[in-house]
């Protein structure tokens, strides 16, 4: 990928294609921040699901420097009920190979980063990712939650 709008392009590909490919009617739509959005509908509900690419192993929620922890509470308390994030990640990928992606849920994400994330600064969500996050496994558990 030559610069973050490439890779959040890509991302946002990818994501629609694999909802497709399960079924889901899609659409997509980009944020006032320009971090593109996935639309599905399930259960006769859109819901949005914002895509965050990195190629670097790296994902910055939008999180200022400060007391990291203060920081990710007042992140989760800026996402919308019932959110979901996905993260697409292209570090290591190689031409031909799928790019590894997630699906959490805002608060699997701030209980990561707490358990996760030391000291002030900040709080970088970074691979390695829990397993029970990986796209394929996850789907089909958070949106019947």
């Amino acid at each position: 990928m030559k610069t973050s709008s490439e890779c959040a392009a890509a991302a946002l590909t990818y994501a629609m294609e694999m909802l497709v490919g399960l079924g889901y009617q899609v659409a997509s739509q980009e944020e006032p921040y320009g971090i593109p959005q996935v639309l599905i509908k399930s259960a006769g509900c859109w819901i949005r699901i914002p895509v965050l690419a990195s190629a670097d192993g790296l994902w910055m929620l939008g999180i200022k420097p400060a007391d990291t922890s203060e920081a990710i509470d007042e992140w989760l308390s800026n996402q919308a009920a019932n959110a979901l994030v996905m993260l697409v990640q292209f570090r290591g990928v190689s031409g031909g190979e799928a790019p590894r992606a997630y699906l959490a849920r805002p608060e699997e994400i701030a209980a990561f980063l707490n358990a996760n994330t030391t000291g002030h600064g900040n709080a970088l969500l970074r691979e390695p990712l829990p397993a029970s996050w990986r796209f394929e496994s996850h789907i089909e558990q958070v949106l019947t939650e």
